[in-house]
């Protein structure tokens, strides 16, 4: 990894750069939820563990939507949508 001199770069250049180095991508809300859906109809076990009080069964639910997404998405998000939706 080379270090940037913000001298040396252009502010558009330098956000580029970030956003590439972190891979940074949006995904719409619906193409999330609509994976999530899939996630929760395919791991109902996971869902009955999780509902009796399993806190840890959150993490591999979203690692599979993660799975899914390819990496794309927010961990946050995608456990508050899961929430939301299993309740």
């Amino acid at each position: 990894n080379r270090n940037i001199d913000i001298n040396e770069v252009l502010p558009v250049q330098l956000i580029e750069r970030i956003i590439k180095a972190k891979q940074v991508t949006a995904v719409s809300d619906d193409e999330l939820e609509k994976v999530i859906m899939q996630v929760i109809s395919e791991n109902q076990k996971a869902i009955e563990d999780y509902k009796k009080g399993k806190e840890q069964v959150m993490g591999f639910l979203v690692g599979q939507v993660l799975r899914q997404m390819k990496g794309k998405g927010d961990t946050q998000k995608i456990s508050a949508i899961i929430k939301r939706l299993i309740v």
